[in-house]
């Protein structure tokens, strides 16, 4: 259970601002309104204490006496008064790299499976299947090499009934840029806010050289630059969604997650870091996301 202040603490605090002010702001204010500015003080200063797993989880409970069920932030209900986390509290950035700075591989994927003849999805429903420990996984944390990716991954899709081979599923990996992400990301900086790449990729396989070999390269390697740091699942031995990922991430910017915001294209790899405490926003395309970014930073970012 989370303990909260005294409601007679919180009213007592709105009276002392009124007189502060200048006006007895107790005495003038209806007691319904009243009652509800205890509860934004009682509530706020209440935030500093709860920890980000029991906030998410709902520890927060009643805080005006009603018949109405319990006031939760972060659910969609209208009734929330207050949010505990506001632009103010954020400090980081994080951001994924395909799907997100570049277009999602999905729609190469889908394109592939059609000339092919292979069912819709075929692509993502090998690497969902025992994810921990199939070739993906163990490609993107630097388990095995490229050419031992592509019997692995072979070996994966075979026993779902399927004939594709790693080495197909690695050509199809080169999204296109969305410059209007990479301007979001330069405005983002200009304002202060420190910003991270989280990416699960694999060495040798995702189209990225010690050179750049042409001028695509070379542009991705400019955008990568930007960031203040680039977390590889590659180099640290751990890939999304485990939550150690997330973690060198925050410390690596000298963050807490409660101060971050997450944008990658897959739910599976937003639900940890929300556990942890970060802001997440899914990225089903450029304009939803830098519109969804817009609102939790307060910035125009077009």
């Amino acid at each position: 259970m989370t303990c909260l202040p005294e409601a007679g603490f919180a009213t007592g605090l709105v009276t002392t601002l009124g007189a502060d002010l200048g006006a007895d702001l107790g005495a003038d204010l209806d007691a319904a309104f009243a009652a509800g500015l205890a509860a934004f003080f009682t509530a706020t200063l209440a935030a500093g204490a709860l920890a980000a797993a029991d906030f998410l989880a709902g520890g927060l409970t009643v805080i005006l006496p009603s018949s109405e069920p319990p006031i939760r932030p972060y659910r969609g209900d209208s009734r929330t008064i207050f949010s505990v986390t506001s632009p103010a509290n954020i400090s980081a950035v994080l951001w994924d790299f395909g799907g997100v700075i570049l277009s999602s591989p999905f729609e190469a994927f889908n394109r592939f499976e059609s000339q092919q003849g292979l069912p819709l999805d075929t692509i993502r429903r090998v690497n969902a299947t025992n994810p921990d420990d199939n070739a993906w996984a163990h490609f993107e944390r630097s388990d095995i090499s490229a050419s031992q990716f592509d019997q692995a991954f072979a070996n994966d899709a075979e026993a779902l009934g399927f004939q594709i081979r790693g080495q197909q599923v690695l050509a199809l990996l080169q999204g296109e840029i969305r410059p209007e992400m990479v301007r979001a990301l330069d405005l983002v900086k200009m304002a202060g806010f420190k910003t991270a790449c989280l990416t699960n990729n694999m060495v040798g396989g995702d189209g990225r050289n010690a050179q750049p070999e042409n001028s695509r390269q070379a542009d991705i390697e400019l955008i990568l630059k930007r960031f203040d740091a680039v977390i590889e699942s590659s180099k640290v031995g751990c890939r999304k969604p485990e939550p150690r990922f997330y973690e060198i991430a925050c410390e690596v910017l000298d963050v807490h997650a409660s101060q971050c915001v997450f944008l990658d294209d897959l739910g599976i790899n937003l639900k940890p870091a929300a556990a942890m405490g970060m802001q997440t926003i899914k990225v089903l395309g450029a304009d939803k996301a830098i519109a969804d970014l817009e609102k939790i930073l307060g910035l125009s970012l077009k």
